[in-house]
């Protein structure tokens, strides 16, 4: 079962100076994938309930900045708060090496953080996941990070600031049937 929430929150000192971008291809919402765990507490009777009963879809949507421009005859203006490069490739993705070999992960683009979960398929938007463990790392050599078919995301963020590229990031398969499903930012 997947449950969407839309996280529309602009409670902040300058209420009224952003404005939320819909319909825009250019300025794509950011959605997360979030497991839910069952209550296994002895209140509760699921004891032999699955690790990971429901998911959760996070919806994060963009904002443009409403500005006055000085000594312009126009009042106000739409201003975008993306940077000049904007990334308008999609911000998710399946990735199914076919291999037990270190692979490159594939997508265009960079990221700031990025979340990859040990997920090899979706059916009906449901996901399937990966029968053995997923090794991730930055050096084809090196993939410290492990990601069981049970456990929870990995994320990686980077300092403000900076971004790195998606193919920079490495995974081993122990099974050549499994993949991630990754999400980045």
């Amino acid at each position: 079962m997947i449950t969407t929430n839309i996280n529309d929150n602009v409670n902040l000192p300058e209420y009224g100076k952003f404005v939320r971008i819909d319909g825009d291809t250019n300025f794509p919402p950011i959605s997360v994938l979030r497991p839910r765990y069952p209550d296994t507490s002895q209140a509760y009777n699921n004891a032999g309930a699955n690790p990971v009963s429901a998911f959760e879809v996070d919806i994060y949507p963009k904002y443009a900045i409403l500005t006055y421009q000085v000594g312009s005859t126009v009042s106000s203006s739409l201003t975008s708060t993306q940077n000049q490069n904007v990334n308008v490739t999609p911000t998710e993705s399946l990735f199914l090496p076919g291999t037990t070999a270190v692979t490159a992960l594939t997508g265009s683009g960079s990221f700031a953080k990025l979340w990859i979960y040990p997920v090899k398929s979706f059916s009906g938007g449901i996901p399937t996941f990966n029968a053995g463990n997923v090794y991730i790392g930055k050096s084809s050599s090196y993939l410290p990070d492990i990601l069981t078919p049970s456990g929870g995301p990995i994320s990686i963020q980077l300092p403000t600031g900076q971004q790195l590229a998606i193919a920079n990031i490495n995974i081993k398969c122990v099974n050549s049937s499994d993949g991630v499903f990754f999400s980045w930012t």
